[in-house]
């Protein structure tokens, strides 16, 4: 027995060995720290916890650490415009929940955040060589399962239907037939659209039922995207004896604003000018209050000749799919750099296709839309160098005019991005219906600011919505209930 425990103790220290010692590991973190800021963080405490070895072309290693870090300066992690929280988890290998004490409110000198992270390496001639993450890593990552609203749309695309067997299961009387059909059907895109009819009937029906026990509904995107992670956040967080919020996984945008102009759904999220831009239904909704910034991105690859938005004439371009808030915006930007779409050579490809099109040689750039850092694209870089495409001055402001937003992309947001690059935008909005109750969207806003610190600990984005920015890039007539209460 004895000799079987000094086995076990011999094999923990040896995995607990490898790799830098505590002090190597400070050492290369704290570059980390100075990369996001220079001169921002002190480290306070530090200790290493141990590692794990993973084999993705070749060995790697993620030594995992717990330090305590202090502010030197005064900092606004929920500034659109400099780097965030998100970035600081990207820069640490840790996840939502890794780091403790971020003030959405903002941060003062001296105060001290708790981080659990880690930091890769790869084996290259028996020496253990710091790397970036590889995407095939289990641990320091974001929270376990989610996504972004892009990478989830895009893992329905790709078969991957073992979700849907719920569905089946719970329509009964119809999962023989659909069985049936699903044997005989050799063309698989007449069964996904079966399956999405089955699962927007049984989205439509727990609506109802849930409508009627008094739930408040929040319309977000697909199951485990950015606008989903936050409605479960509020749901979590804001839920009480006396309301009963629950976010509902959606097709996205449009489908949230048919929810709530049809009052399935008391609130929905959606891309502001896209919410703007649905004149069937502007009548019936109102605006809420901005919740985070979402960026354009022009992406090319590093060694590319292009620099400029207004290069792209005869070009490769990924627009996006159709109907989706990315191709909305590709198209916004084209025209407004006096483009068409006879003078490009577009495709329509999903993110996670156009980006290996991109990589192959096989497309010239990829236009999308997302909160940044943007999780596909920095899993796409770890891999390979890329630019951000600069936009014209009169394109600029001409978005300025339109009441679109510019935002700054700082630098080191993304690896290789040296300096920080002005970019057309949106913003994910709250919005409900006219006849809301005002006392319905007090409450909610009310909770928002009150319980703030608490929403961003489980979800960073939490940190971006402000009194300041409350209203930024809302082009609706904002809800009576929330002009009293930001009044």
């Amino acid at each position: 027995m004895k000799q079987i425990i000094l086995l076990i103790l011999i094999l923990l220290f040896s995995a607990c060995s490898k790799g830098p010692n505590s002090q190597v590991l400070q050492k290369q973190v704290n570059v980390k720290l100075d990369s996001f800021q220079k001169d921002l963080f002190k480290i306070k405490d530090f200790s290493r916890r141990g590692s794990y070895t993973y084999t993705s072309n070749g060995p790697h290693l993620l030594v995992y650490f717990k330090m305590e870090i202090e502010l030197q300066k005064d900092y606004q992690f929920g500034d659109w415009n400099q780097l965030g929280a998100n970035s600081l988890i990207t820069a640490l290998g840790t996840s939502e929940s890794g780091i403790q004490g971020i003030n959405p409110k903002g941060n003062k000198k001296g105060d001290v955040l708790t981080v659990y992270g880690s930091n890769n390496y790869k084996q290259i001639k028996n020496k253990w060589i710091p790397t970036m993450p590889v995407a095939s890593e289990k641990a320091g990552s974001t929270e376990e399962g989610f996504v972004s609203d892009i990478e989830a749309e895009d893992a329905l695309q790709k078969g991957q239907r073992a979700k849907f067997v719920q569905y089946l299961d719970q329509l009964k009387s119809l999962s023989k037939e659909m069985n049936k059909i699903a044997n005989k059907k050799k063309d698989k895109s007449d069964l996904a659209n079966l399956e999405s009819r089955m699962k927007d009937l049984i989205e439509d029906t727990q609506i109802k039922v849930d409508a009627e026990k008094g739930v408040i509904g929040i319309g977000t995107a697909s199951i485990g995207g950015e606008y989903y992670q936050f409605g479960k956040t509020i749901e979590s967080t804001l839920s009480n004896n006396k309301v009963k919020y629950k976010s509902y996984p959606t097709r996205g945008s449009l489908s949230n604003v048919e929810y709530v102009s049809n009052k399935k759904l008391t609130f929905g999220v959606a891309q502001g000018d896209l919410l703007f831009d649905q004149s069937k239904f502007k009548s019936n909704i109102k605006a809420v209050m901005t919740l985070f910034p979402e960026a354009i991105h022009v992406v090319a690859l590093k060694d590319s000749e292009l620099n400029k938005v207004e290069e792209l004439k005869g070009k490769r371009i990924n627009l996006g799919r159709v109907g989706s808030g990315s191709h909305f915006h590709a198209m916004l930007l084209l025209k407004m750099h006096g483009i068409e779409i006879n003078q490009i050579i577009p495709s329509y490809k999903s993110l996670t296709n156009a980006l290996d099109d991109l990589k192959k040689g096989n497309t010239d750039v990829v236009i999308f839309t997302g909160a940044y850092p943007f999780r596909p694209l920095l899993s796409f870089v770890k891999k390979n160098t890329i630019k951000l495409l600069k936009l014209s001055k009169e394109a600029i402001t001409e978005f300025s005019n339109n009441k679109n937003i510019t935002l700054t992309i700082p630098k080191n947001t993304y690896p290789g991005l040296r300096e920080s690059i002005l970019v057309a935008g949106s913003s994910a909005v709250l919005f409900t219906h006219k006849d809301t109750p005002n006392k319905t969207v007090k409450e909610l806003l009310i909770n928002l600011f009150d319980k703030q610190e608490e929403l961003a600990a489980k979800h960073k984005r939490a940190a971006k919505f402000s009194m300041a920015n409350k209203d930024k890039g809302i082009l609706l007539d904002i809800h009576p209930g929330a002009r009293e209460f930001f009044q």
